[in-house]
């Protein structure tokens, strides 16, 4: 491992390798640094001694399910209350302004503009605001183990959720592992290897003198509302087929075979033929009569919206 300053990253001393494609088709670019003798190894930089907000889980969310999949240590880079950054705090937020231009121009390079503009580097930036460094502590998915070292100054190795979500100051060796290039955007890929860590009081009064905000999302604004739009979209899509999927073979029968026919089956058929563009022709007929045969209209609505689900043709009485 080639530990450096990280105010001496330079294109002179940050190799990127030809991108490497994984089963999903997504590709990663590997970062490596280039030592003295000219030799390439992994490239670790490290942190300044300061505060942290612990360690905190990350989540990916499918529908109403969140699925664990790893951790992270955010890590404020100052005080704005202290009258600003010392000089090794400035130095080390210098480096990583560097280390995420040298990723924009490879990708800009390698990939075109689009590319390049897409890229997310963990560190969040808000004016009046000290930025926030978030870098991902090393974890199996596989066997749910953080293998990042925790260390103190009494004990030589500690459990790392012993610290979750606890204040704490910390001093960190940060792995700069890869650029990640998923189907929306490509991911700077920052990974904690060892954990100098010393507890802090747990009660609001510290927190409040230090005013310290702990901001948790990644993205700008602007990343933040298109991102948001799109999993809106998603979701939608994914409601309606699910919605789709609840008009099943049994409710069909149900028509088929002049049983009667459940309230909740009527109700979710009206709120799926209020997505259909035009009433159907069977709903039509069965509102045309006067009076209004009911047992017959509600055979109609899931007749109809059965047939153009399903495929199915399936006539009212």
């Amino acid at each position: 491992m080639i530990l450096t300053s990280c105010k001496k990253l330079t294109k002179d001393n940050v190799y990127f390798e030809d991108a490497e494609e994984n089963q999903y088709g997504h590709q990663r670019i590997k970062i490596l640094g280039i030592d003295g003798d000219n030799k390439l190894g992994p490239l670790a930089v490290a942190t300044p001694f300061g505060f942290s907000f612990g360690v905190q889980a990350t989540y990916t969310k499918d529908a109403d399910k969140l699925t664990l999949t790893g951790y992270r240590v955010p890590m404020p880079l100052w005080n704005p209350e202290n009258g600003g950054p010392t000089q090794k705090q400035l130095d080390f937020y210098t480096g990583l302004k560097e280390l995420k231009h040298l990723c924009y121009e490879h990708l800009n390079e390698v990939y075109g503009i689009d590319v390049a503009e897409s890229m997310r580097f963990p560190l969040l930036e808000i004016e009046g605001k000290a930025p926030v460094l978030h870098s991902k502590l090393l974890y199996s998915e596989r066997y749910k183990k953080i293998r990042t070292l925790f260390h103190t100054r009494e004990k030589a190795k500690v459990k790392p959720l012993d610290y979750l979500d606890q204040y704490c100051q910390v001093k960190m060796v940060i792995i700069i592992d890869s650029i990640y290039l998923g189907d929306e955007y490509a991911s700077v890929q920052l990974k904690i290897n060892d954990v100098y860590v010393k507890p802090l009081p747990q009660n609001q009064s510290f927190f409040r003198v230090h005013r310290i905000t702990n901001t948790t999302s990644m993205e700008s604004i602007s990343e933040k509302s298109a991102a948001a739009k799109k999993r809106a979209s998603l979701l939608a899509k994914r409601r309606a087929r699910r919605e789709a999927k609840k008009i099943d073979d049994e409710v069909l029968e149900k028509v088929a075979s002049s049983l009667p026919i459940s309230e909740s089956a009527v109700a979710l058929v009206e709120r799926r033929l209020k997505s259909l563009k035009e009433t159907p022709v069977l709903v039509k007929d069965a509102l045309a009569e006067k009076p209004v045969n009911m047992r017959r209209l509600k055979r109609a609505k899931i007749a109809a919206v059965g047939s153009r689900l399903l495929d199915l043709r399936v006539c009212g009485r």
